[in-house]
């Protein structure tokens, strides 16, 4: 495979995951409303060291903390359904290796613990872009079967090459418990700006969601769960 078509294909891969994860079937959530305790549902945030990468599934998808010291995503695994072939994930994978930053096509994907009512996302879970604060039209789907939340990119839509965008989930979230999602402590202390967090993985991760928070209203800040800051790779130059 030449370079310039395996990068192509690079560019293309987080696109692709979302052809893995469908091979699993469609799997939304309906749940009750209600107020009161946070949902025993709750966001996953366990962000990596700079430059580190992660897991699938530890934080949301694509992230600049995914990113390792030469700007090349350094996603360790990805998630495959039961119909989907082990041999196309490993050649995806190897694709998002050489990825610097999230492709264009790019879905967001929002690791849970537990099951969210996924008639409680639209206007809860939102991907904007950064340099204008526009909101970048998706479909929300809840995947039980893989505990993740999806902002999938409108048919049609692509975003701008190497560009600033971010995504996130409020609490007006909730789970089929009927409560309001609440954010992990983690992340509550990475998207405090008065304080550096101790930790250097919650202070990486401050530094990554800096933009949005600075961005966002305070009241909307203030109800977030979980979020994403990601720049797009640069596609013009690939060759």
């Amino acid at each position: 495979m030449s370079t310039r078509v395996s990068r192509l294909v690079a560019g293309a891969a987080s696109g692709f995951l979302w052809c893995l994860l469908a091979a699993c079937g469609d799997n939304l959530v309906v749940g009750t409303d209600a107020s009161g305790p946070p949902s025993t549902t709750r966001p996953v945030f366990n962000p990596p060291v700079a430059h580190q990468g992660a897991a699938w599934g530890a934080i949301p998808f694509p992230s600049d903390l995914y990113l390792d010291a030469d700007g090349f995503v350094a996603l360790n695994d990805i998630p495959i359904g039961p119909g989907a072939d082990p041999n196309f994930a490993g050649l995806m994978l190897d694709r998002v290796h050489e990825m610097r930053g999230a492709g264009v096509w790019s879905n967001v994907f929002f690791p849970m613990y537990g099951n969210v009512d996924g008639g409680t996302l639209a206007g809860n879970v939102k991907v904007v872009d950064l340099a204008d604060r526009s909101e970048i039209p998706v479909d929300l789907v809840f995947r039980a079967d893989l505990d993740v939340v999806v902002a999938a990119l409108a048919v049609g839509r692509i975003l701008r090459q190497d560009h600033m965008y971010a995504a996130y989930v409020t609490s007006g979230v909730r789970g089929v418990d009927g409560r309001r999602l609440g954010a992990p402590d983690g992340f509550r202390e990475a998207i405090d700006l008065s304080r550096t967090p101790a930790d250097p993985a919650l202070a990486n991760a401050q530094n990554v969601l800096r933009p949005l928070v600075e961005a966002l209203p305070a009241e909307t800040v203030a109800s977030l769960v979980s979020a994403t800051v990601f720049t797009t790779e640069n596609v013009t130059d690939i060759g």
